[in-house]
Protein backbone atom coordinates (compact mmCIF):
# COMPACT_ATOMS: atom_id res chain seq x y z
CA UNK A 1 0.00 0.00 0.00
CA UNK A 2 3.00 2.37 0.98
CA UNK A 3 4.28 2.23 -3.04
CA UNK A 4 0.46 3.53 -4.19
CA UNK A 5 0.95 6.31 -1.91
CA UNK A 6 4.06 7.17 -2.56
CA UNK A 7 3.54 7.06 -6.41
CA UNK A 8 0.83 9.39 -5.78
CA UNK A 9 3.21 12.08 -4.13
CA UNK A 10 5.96 11.70 -6.46
CA UNK A 11 3.44 11.45 -9.78
CA UNK A 12 0.24 13.54 -9.00
CA UNK A 13 0.62 15.65 -5.51
CA UNK A 14 4.15 17.15 -7.10
CA UNK A 15 2.14 18.19 -10.69
CA UNK A 16 -0.72 20.11 -8.77
CA UNK A 17 -0.75 23.22 -9.18
CA UNK A 18 -4.25 24.77 -8.19
CA UNK A 19 -5.20 22.87 -4.68
CA UNK A 20 -6.63 25.15 -2.25
CA UNK A 21 -7.77 22.74 0.24
CA UNK A 22 -6.71 19.42 1.25
CA UNK A 23 -7.63 16.76 3.97
CA UNK A 24 -5.31 14.23 4.78
CA UNK A 25 -6.98 10.98 7.14
CA UNK A 26 -6.46 8.12 8.81
CA UNK A 27 -3.17 5.70 9.46
CA UNK A 28 -0.74 7.71 6.87
CA UNK A 29 2.73 7.29 8.38
CA UNK A 30 3.67 11.14 9.36
CA UNK A 31 6.75 11.10 6.74
CA UNK A 32 4.83 10.62 4.14
CA UNK A 33 2.02 13.19 5.34
CA UNK A 34 5.08 15.59 5.59
CA UNK A 35 6.01 14.43 2.00
CA UNK A 36 2.55 14.65 0.12
CA UNK A 37 2.66 18.85 1.77
CA UNK A 38 6.21 19.07 0.53
CA UNK A 39 5.20 17.89 -2.97
CA UNK A 40 2.35 20.49 -3.16
CA UNK A 41 4.75 23.47 -3.33
CA UNK A 42 2.84 24.43 -6.60
CA UNK A 43 -0.44 24.76 -4.84
CA UNK A 44 -1.42 28.21 -2.95
CA UNK A 45 -3.07 25.82 0.09
CA UNK A 46 -4.88 28.08 2.13
CA UNK A 47 -6.85 25.39 3.92
CA UNK A 48 -4.73 21.90 5.74
CA UNK A 49 -6.36 19.71 8.00
CA UNK A 50 -4.59 16.29 9.43
CA UNK A 51 -6.34 13.67 11.39
CA UNK A 52 -5.04 10.74 12.61
CA UNK A 53 -4.26 8.68 16.04
CA UNK A 54 -0.82 10.14 16.74
CA UNK A 55 0.03 13.89 17.63
CA UNK A 56 0.60 15.37 13.74
CA UNK A 57 3.19 17.30 15.13
CA UNK A 58 5.03 15.15 16.60
CA UNK A 59 5.46 12.53 19.33
CA UNK A 60 6.48 15.00 22.77
CA UNK A 61 5.51 12.10 25.30
CA UNK A 62 9.28 10.51 24.23
CA UNK A 63 10.38 6.91 23.27
CA UNK A 64 7.49 4.67 24.83
CA UNK A 65 6.17 7.77 26.52
CA UNK A 66 9.05 7.74 29.01
CA UNK A 67 8.15 11.24 30.13
CA UNK A 68 4.73 10.75 31.47
CA UNK A 69 4.94 6.54 31.81
CA UNK A 70 3.21 6.50 35.31
CA UNK A 71 0.87 8.70 34.25
CA UNK A 72 -0.98 6.57 31.52
CA UNK A 73 -1.96 3.34 30.21
CA UNK A 74 0.31 0.64 29.02
CA UNK A 75 -1.50 0.81 25.74
CA UNK A 76 -0.83 5.00 25.28
CA UNK A 77 2.70 3.63 26.13
CA UNK A 78 2.93 1.62 22.58
CA UNK A 79 3.00 2.65 19.13
CA UNK A 80 4.13 6.35 19.35
CA UNK A 81 6.39 7.53 15.95
CA UNK A 82 9.98 7.86 16.02
CA UNK A 83 10.53 11.78 16.67
CA UNK A 84 14.64 12.44 15.89
CA UNK A 85 14.83 15.10 19.17
CA UNK A 86 18.24 16.31 18.33
CA UNK A 87 17.93 17.36 14.86
CA UNK A 88 14.12 19.10 16.12
CA UNK A 89 16.24 20.71 18.72
CA UNK A 90 18.66 21.83 16.32
CA UNK A 91 16.24 22.75 13.10
CA UNK A 92 12.95 23.76 14.73
CA UNK A 93 13.91 26.93 16.22
CA UNK A 94 15.37 28.31 12.89
CA UNK A 95 13.41 30.71 10.41
CA UNK A 96 11.48 28.26 7.80
CA UNK A 97 13.11 29.35 4.18
CA UNK A 98 10.37 29.58 1.66
CA UNK A 99 11.13 26.92 -0.72
CA UNK A 100 10.35 27.84 -4.69
CA UNK A 101 7.45 26.27 -6.09
CA UNK A 102 10.08 26.07 -9.19
CA UNK A 103 12.25 23.76 -6.96
CA UNK A 104 12.51 19.92 -8.30
CA UNK A 105 10.61 17.70 -5.29
CA UNK A 106 12.75 14.75 -4.36
CA UNK A 107 10.89 13.04 -1.58
CA UNK A 108 13.06 11.96 1.35
CA UNK A 109 11.48 9.60 3.91
CA UNK A 110 12.27 8.98 7.41
CA UNK A 111 12.75 11.46 10.47
CA UNK A 112 16.63 11.08 11.21
CA UNK A 113 18.04 14.73 10.69
CA UNK A 114 14.68 16.28 9.56
CA UNK A 115 12.91 19.57 10.53
CA UNK A 116 9.78 19.41 12.32
CA UNK A 117 6.42 18.86 10.35
CA UNK A 118 5.21 22.38 11.30
CA UNK A 119 8.59 23.72 9.56
CA UNK A 120 7.94 21.94 6.77
CA UNK A 121 4.28 23.26 6.24
CA UNK A 122 5.15 26.63 7.13
CA UNK A 123 8.38 26.67 4.48
CA UNK A 124 5.87 25.71 1.61
CA UNK A 125 2.52 27.25 2.63
CA UNK A 126 3.03 29.93 5.20
CA UNK A 127 2.32 33.03 2.84
CA UNK A 128 -1.15 32.08 1.84
CA UNK A 129 -2.33 29.26 4.95
CA UNK A 130 -5.13 30.33 7.17
CA UNK A 131 -6.86 27.64 8.25
CA UNK A 132 -5.21 24.83 9.74
CA UNK A 133 -6.56 21.69 12.25
CA UNK A 134 -3.70 18.83 13.10
CA UNK A 135 -5.78 16.30 15.17
CA UNK A 136 -4.11 13.85 16.53
CA UNK A 137 -3.98 12.85 20.22
CA UNK A 138 -1.64 10.11 20.90
CA UNK A 139 1.99 12.15 22.00
CA UNK A 140 -0.16 15.37 22.01
CA UNK A 141 0.93 18.57 23.81
CA UNK A 142 0.52 18.22 27.59
CA UNK A 143 -1.44 21.14 28.65
CA UNK A 144 0.40 21.31 31.87
CA UNK A 145 3.53 19.87 31.59
CA UNK A 146 4.48 20.50 28.36
CA UNK A 147 8.07 18.48 27.47
CA UNK A 148 10.83 20.73 26.10
CA UNK A 149 10.32 19.52 22.36
CA UNK A 150 7.08 21.59 22.33
CA UNK A 151 8.73 24.31 21.49
CA UNK A 152 10.45 23.75 18.47
CA UNK A 153 7.87 21.95 16.98
CA UNK A 154 5.60 24.89 16.99
CA UNK A 155 8.43 27.26 16.69
CA UNK A 156 7.28 27.54 12.62
CA UNK A 157 4.38 29.18 14.07
CA UNK A 158 5.65 32.28 14.38
CA UNK A 159 6.18 32.83 10.80
CA UNK A 160 2.77 32.00 9.94
CA UNK A 161 1.54 35.68 9.25
CA UNK A 162 -1.95 34.96 7.28
CA UNK A 163 -3.39 32.04 9.48
CA UNK A 164 -7.23 33.25 10.82
CA UNK A 165 -7.70 29.63 12.38
CA UNK A 166 -5.79 26.91 14.29
CA UNK A 167 -6.58 23.79 15.50
CA UNK A 168 -4.55 21.65 18.27
CA UNK A 169 -4.94 18.40 20.36
CA UNK A 170 -3.54 18.73 23.51
CA UNK A 171 -3.44 16.12 26.13
CA UNK A 172 -5.17 16.55 29.53
CA UNK A 173 -4.95 13.44 32.10
CA UNK A 174 -7.21 13.54 34.79
CA UNK A 175 -5.48 11.09 37.07
CA UNK A 176 -6.38 12.14 40.71
CA UNK A 177 -5.50 9.30 43.45
CA UNK A 178 -5.12 6.39 41.07
CA UNK A 179 -8.17 7.10 38.92
CA UNK A 180 -9.28 8.32 35.47
CA UNK A 181 -11.34 11.35 36.27
CA UNK A 182 -12.91 12.25 33.17
CA UNK A 183 -16.17 11.38 33.12
CA UNK A 184 -16.17 13.99 36.03
CA UNK A 185 -14.35 16.61 34.17
CA UNK A 186 -16.87 16.51 31.43
CA UNK A 187 -20.13 16.38 34.31
CA UNK A 188 -18.44 19.41 35.40
CA UNK A 189 -17.76 21.27 32.23
CA UNK A 190 -21.47 20.84 30.91
CA UNK A 191 -22.70 21.58 34.86
CA UNK A 192 -20.87 25.27 34.29
CA UNK A 193 -22.65 25.97 31.51
CA UNK A 194 -26.33 25.02 32.99
CA UNK A 195 -27.04 27.84 35.24
CA UNK A 196 -29.66 25.31 36.84
CA UNK A 197 -27.58 22.55 37.88
CA UNK A 198 -25.90 22.01 41.18
CA UNK A 199 -23.66 19.22 40.73
CA UNK A 200 -20.28 19.79 41.74
CA UNK A 201 -20.92 22.69 42.63
CA UNK A 202 -19.86 24.15 46.24
CA UNK A 203 -21.91 26.41 47.82
CA UNK A 204 -19.10 27.42 50.27
CA UNK A 205 -17.23 30.38 49.92
CA UNK A 206 -14.01 29.34 50.85
CA UNK A 207 -11.56 28.55 48.16
CA UNK A 208 -10.90 24.30 47.82
CA UNK A 209 -8.33 23.32 50.07
CA UNK A 210 -5.11 22.54 48.54
CA UNK A 211 -4.47 18.93 46.86
CA UNK A 212 -8.53 18.05 46.95
CA UNK A 213 -9.90 16.95 43.56
CA UNK A 214 -12.25 20.66 43.98
CA UNK A 215 -9.19 22.07 44.08
CA UNK A 216 -7.98 20.49 40.59
CA UNK A 217 -11.05 21.21 39.45
CA UNK A 218 -10.94 24.83 39.98
CA UNK A 219 -7.65 25.50 38.96
CA UNK A 220 -6.88 22.99 35.82
CA UNK A 221 -9.86 22.25 34.80
CA UNK A 222 -12.72 24.86 35.28
CA UNK A 223 -13.12 26.77 31.45
CA UNK A 224 -11.61 29.89 32.32
CA UNK A 225 -8.00 27.90 33.45
CA UNK A 226 -7.96 26.23 30.46
CA UNK A 227 -8.45 29.31 28.18
CA UNK A 228 -5.88 30.77 30.45
CA UNK A 229 -3.53 28.43 30.04
CA UNK A 230 -3.97 27.41 26.21
CA UNK A 231 -3.09 31.66 25.76
CA UNK A 232 0.06 31.13 27.69
CA UNK A 233 1.29 27.87 26.40
CA UNK A 234 0.44 28.79 22.59
CA UNK A 235 0.29 32.69 22.37
CA UNK A 236 3.80 33.36 22.17
CA UNK A 237 4.37 31.22 19.50
CA UNK A 238 1.90 32.87 16.74
CA UNK A 239 2.45 35.39 14.61
CA UNK A 240 2.07 38.78 15.79
CA UNK A 241 0.43 39.92 12.49
CA UNK A 242 -2.30 37.02 12.82
CA UNK A 243 -2.70 37.88 15.92
CA UNK A 244 -3.63 41.25 14.94
CA UNK A 245 -6.10 40.84 12.85
CA UNK A 246 -9.54 42.20 13.40
CA UNK A 247 -11.41 39.66 15.95
CA UNK A 248 -8.12 38.31 16.66
CA UNK A 249 -6.79 34.79 15.69
CA UNK A 250 -9.12 31.97 16.31
CA UNK A 251 -7.58 28.97 18.45
CA UNK A 252 -9.36 25.55 18.96
CA UNK A 253 -7.88 23.24 21.78
CA UNK A 254 -9.30 20.10 21.26
CA UNK A 255 -8.99 17.19 24.27
CA UNK A 256 -10.19 13.51 23.89
CA UNK A 257 -11.77 12.35 26.96
CA UNK A 258 -12.86 8.61 27.86
CA UNK A 259 -15.20 6.38 25.64
CA UNK A 260 -13.37 9.00 22.15
CA UNK A 261 -15.44 11.80 23.37
CA UNK A 262 -14.12 15.05 21.93
CA UNK A 263 -14.11 18.39 23.43
CA UNK A 264 -13.01 21.55 21.92
CA UNK A 265 -12.25 25.18 23.55
CA UNK A 266 -12.13 27.91 21.13
CA UNK A 267 -10.25 30.99 21.65
CA UNK A 268 -9.73 33.88 19.94
CA UNK A 269 -6.54 35.39 20.79
CA UNK A 270 -4.83 38.65 19.98
CA UNK A 271 -1.81 41.04 20.97
CA UNK A 272 -1.39 44.41 22.52
CA UNK A 273 -0.03 47.59 21.83
CA UNK A 274 2.73 46.53 24.49
CA UNK A 275 3.29 42.83 22.49
CA UNK A 276 1.69 40.79 25.40
CA UNK A 277 -1.03 38.06 23.82
CA UNK A 278 -4.73 39.46 24.54
CA UNK A 279 -7.24 36.70 25.55
CA UNK A 280 -10.21 38.42 23.45
CA UNK A 281 -12.70 35.86 24.25
CA UNK A 282 -13.16 32.29 24.66
CA UNK A 283 -16.26 29.39 24.45
CA UNK A 284 -16.72 26.02 25.69
CA UNK A 285 -15.30 23.49 26.08
CA UNK A 286 -18.16 21.40 23.87
CA UNK A 287 -18.59 18.37 22.90
CA UNK A 288 -18.42 17.75 19.01
CA UNK A 289 -21.88 16.50 18.35
CA UNK A 290 -23.65 19.49 20.25
CA UNK A 291 -26.07 20.21 17.55
CA UNK A 292 -24.83 23.53 17.02
CA UNK A 293 -21.62 22.13 16.60
CA UNK A 294 -23.12 19.61 13.91
CA UNK A 295 -24.64 22.56 12.09
CA UNK A 296 -22.06 24.28 11.64
CA UNK A 297 -19.79 21.34 10.25
CA UNK A 298 -22.82 20.37 7.62
CA UNK A 299 -23.15 24.34 6.34
CA UNK A 300 -19.24 24.51 6.08
CA UNK A 301 -17.42 21.65 5.22
CA UNK A 302 -15.99 20.74 1.85
CA UNK A 303 -15.98 17.04 2.21
CA UNK A 304 -16.96 14.03 3.66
Amino acid sequence: MHVSRRRFIVEFAAEMRALRSIKVEGGIPRDERRETIAALRHCPIEKLVFIGIGSIIGNTWGPRAEYYGEEMSWEDTTSLEEVDEGAICRLGMSSPSRVPAESVFVPSYGWRGREPMLHTIVSRHGDTLRELKMCGYKGAIALYNPSFIVWPMLAALKHCHALESLMLSFWLPTLFEDDLRDAEVVAYWLNQRDSTSTGLVSLSTEPPPAGSWAYELETKFKPEALAARVTSLLGNSLSSTAKRQPGGLHVRASFSMQEAAIFDLDLWLGENSDGEVDLIRWEGPSDETEQRRRDQKLKNRRWF
